[in-house]
């Protein structure tokens, strides 16, 4: 199918409003990485849990001191 031009000012406007987050990478020799890639595999709308995840954490400090990625004061 031929993208028309308003198919491609759809697309720029949706672009537009979509910010990008880090991806996770997963090792394919890993077998406790494939393991989590089935379980994301699994659920029906993966983006959908990990934003109701995001929400849980609190917006300043870090939930858990161990997966910290912030210098310790």
């Amino acid at each position: 199918m031929t993208r028309t031009q308003a198919h491609r000012d759809a697309d720029e406007r949706y672009a537009s409003k979509i910010v990008r987050s880090p991806s996770v990478k997963f090792r394919t020799d890993n077998p406790a990485d494939m393991l989590l890639v089935a379980k994301i595999r699994a659920m029906p709308d993966f983006s959908a849990w990990l934003r109701d995840r995001l929400a849980e954490v609190p917006a300043t400090g870090c939930p858990e001191i161990t997966i910290c990625i912030h210098k310790q004061k």
